[in-house]
């Protein structure tokens, strides 16, 4: 991986946990975090802490970020 995806890569990482905090709470995202360290898999923390699943929270989040990514 290149610098720019790198670069690329990290602020899409600080864009998906802004926008789930935005629009979920930082409650959510500390109970999605407990239950990643407590060892459940991605999935399964986001379907408990989220009631949704991981694509359709990426989804979301794409629709938002995407756009201001080509501004």
């Amino acid at each position: 991986m290149g610098p720019e995806s790198a670069y690329l890569a990290y602020a899409q990482s600080h864009g998906f946990i802004d926008y789930l905090v935005r629009n979920h709470g930082e409650r959510r995202l500390r109970e999605w975090v407990a239950a990643v360290l407590r060892g459940d898999d991605f999935e399964r923390a986001t379907r408990r802490s989220y009631r949704t699943d991981l694509g359709v929270l990426d989804a979301r989040f794409r629709a938002e970020w995407e756009p201001k990514a080509e501004e």
